[in-house]
C-alpha cells in the first residue's frame, strides 16, 4: 500500500470505527451482478485523483464458482465493486487495506477485466490479485517490504479501452476484522496498438533453440489471461512454442521492461496449469554481467512430457517502441543466449563400460554404456565387429538425452554365433540434434 493511499483512507476511518448492526442483511454489492462503483474523492485543490470506497463484510458471503485465486482459504466473504469502461486505455489500480492497518487483517483483492459488450459478469478466470494468501501459485511468495509485510494489497492492471472491470474484496477464513477500504486510481494510456500476442488465442510461435523479439509497447490484460499472484504484471505479451521431449527447458527474456516470465501447460492457459514463473531478479536468473542481469528474467523447469507451452511474458511500464529479446531452449539445445564456446559446444559421445564382446561369447544380450554431454544425439548407431571385419553386434536408438544411457545391442552378421578370443572394435556413429554435427566415438575390447 503505498503512502499517498494510506493518507487518502484516512478520512474514513472515523466513519468506519461506527459498530456494524447486529443481524445486519448480506451487503447489496455482494455478489458479481450486484457491483458498485467506487465514490469519487475530492481533493484540496478540487481536483479528484482517487476514486474510494468502504465495505463491511460482516454479513457478506463467499461467491460460488468463483476461483479462489489465494488458496482455499481467500474470499470467503466478498464484496464486489465495478470500474466503467473508457474510450481510451487506461491503468486501473486498486488497494485495499483493513482501517486497523494490522498485517494479519490484509484484505484479498481480485480483479476480472471484462469482455466487450458481455451480457453479465464474467468471473471464471482473475486477471490480477493480491493478499494475504500471496504465497500461492507457480513460484515465490509475498515479499512485503523492507520494513515486514504490506498491510494492504494492491493490484494493477492495463485495461483496453471498452473494458468494464470487476473488482472482488474479500477477507480470508479466520480473519476477525470485517471492515475494508480500497481507494481506486486511474491513468489515461496512450493509445497505443496492441502488440502481436497481446492476447494468449493466436499467439505467435517460438521455436526452441532459438531467439525472437518481441514487442511490448501497447500490452494489456484482457479475460483470458490468468492471475498468478506471485508473478503479477499490469501487461503481457504471449508467445508459444512445442517442446519435442520430456526433460529440461529454459526460458530468458532481455529487456528493460520486462518483470515477469509463466509458463503454461495445456490447450489453453489458465490458472491451474501454470507450472513456473519468475520475477526480475529472481534466483533463477543465471550469473551475467551486472548491466546485464539487470535486464534479463530467466527460468529454469522441468516437463514431464512433450507438448505446447504457453509463455507469457510481462511487463509493467512498456513504452510505445519497447521490445524485448525472447529466447528458448529444450533439453537438446544450448542455454538461452549462450555465446561461450563451451555453452555451445557440439555434442559429445564415450563409451564408460562394456562387456558386449563377453555378452555375445556367452550367448547373451550385449549391452554398451555410453556417456552422452553437451547437447542431444539422434540416429545412434553402435556396432561391434571383430578386428580384421565381420560384424557381431549392432544397435541403433532414435534419441539419446544428455547423461548415461544403457544401449542393447543385437546380434547379427557372420561372426555373431560366438565371439572367440580376440580384439574388437566398438563403434558409435550419431548426429548433433542442434546443428547435426557428426559425432562418433570408438573403444578396442579385448576377448580373451
Amino acid at each position: 500500500m503505498s503512502a499517498s493511499a494510506l493518507v487518502s483512507v484516512a478520512v474514513v476511518v472515523a466513519v468506519l470505527s461506527v459498530p456494524a448492526g447486529a443481524g445486519a442483511a448480506a451487503p447489496a454489492n455482494d455478489a458479481p451482478a450486484g457491483a458498485i462503483p467506487f465514490a469519487t474523492f475530492t481533493a484540496e485543490n478540487g481536483v479528484p485523483t482517487e476514486q474510494q470506497a468502504e465495505a463491511d463484510l460482516a454479513e457478506a458471503t463467499p461467491d460460488a464458482g468463483v476461483p479462489r485465486c489465494l488458496g482455499s482459504g481467500s474470499f470467503a466473504r466478498t464484496v464486489w465493486f465495478t470500474v466503467p469502461a473508457a474510450d481510451v486505455p487506461r491503468r486501473v489500480r486498486v488497494e485495499a487495506l483493513s482501517p486497523s492497518l494490522e498485517t494479519a487483517e490484509t484484505p484479498d483483492v481480485a480483479a476480472f477485466v471484462q469482455p466487450m459488450a458481455a451480457a453479465g459478469p464474467l468471473t471464471a478466470e482473475p486477471q490480477a490479485c493480491d493478499g494475504a494468501g500471496k504465497a500461492g501459485g507457480a513460484g515465490g511468495g509475498r515479499a512485503g517490504t523492507a520494513a515486514g509485510p504490506d498491510p494492504g494489497a494492491g493490484v494493477e492492471l492495463r485495461v483496453p479501452a471498452g473494458r468494464v472491470v470487476l473488482v472482488q474484496i474479500g477477507r480470508r477464513t479466520g480473519q476477525r476484522a470485517t471492515r475494508v477500504v480500497a481507494s481506486l486510481r486511474l491513468t489515461n494510456l496512450p493509445s497505443d496498438r496492441a502488440p502481436r500476442g497481446d492476447v494468449a488465442k493466436g499467439a505467435p510461435v517460438l521455436r526452441s533453440g532459438t531467439s525472437a523479439l518481441v514487442a511490448l509497447g501497447g500490452a494489456t490484460l484482457t479475460q483470458e489471461d490468468p492471475a498468478q499472484p506471485a508473478c503479477p504484471a499490469s501487461g503481457t505479451v504471449w508467445r508459444r512454442f512445442s517442446v519435442p521431449d520430456a526433460g529440461r527447458i529454459r526460458v530468458a527474456a532481455r529487456g528493460a521492461a520486462v518483470s515477469t516470465l509463466t509458463l503454461f501447460r495445456g490447450s489453453r492457459p489458465t490458472g491451474t496449469n501454470a507450472v513456473a514463473c519468475a520475477n526480475r531478479g529472481s534466483a533463477s536468473a543465471p550469473s551475467r554481467p551486472v548491466v546485464e542481469a539487470a535486464q534479463l528474467v530467466a527460468l529454469t523447469t522441468t516437463v514431464a512430457r512433450p507438448g505446447t507451452v504457453w509463455l507469457r511474458v510481462g511487463t509493467d511500464a512498456p513504452g510505445a517502441g519497447e521490445r524485448a529479446r525472447v529466447a528458448v531452449a529444450g533439453v537438446c539445445d544450448p542455454a538461452p543466449f549462450a555465446t561461450s564456446t563451451a555453452a555451445r559446444r557440439r555434442p559429445s559421445v564415450r563409451v564408460t563400460s562394456s562387456g558386449a564382446a563377453a555378452a555375445v561369447s556367452g550367448g547373451r544380450r550385449p549391452r554398451v554404456k555410453v556417456r552422452v554431454s553437451g547437447g542431444c544425439l539422434r540416429g545412434v548407431r553402435v556396432t561391434l565387429t571383430r578386428a580384421g571385419g565381420g560384424t557381431v553386434a549392432t544397435g541403433t536408438v532414435a534419441r539419446v538425452h544428455p547423461g548415461t544411457r544403457t544401449l542393447t545391442l543385437r546380434r547379427g552378421g557372420p561372426g555373431s554365433r560366438g565371439a572367440a578370443a580376440g580384439r574388437y572394435r566398438l563403434r558409435v556413429v550419431a548426429t548433433a540434434v542442434t546443428g547435426g554435427a557428426r559425432v562418433t566415438a570408438e573403444r578396442t575390447v579385448v576377448l580373451g
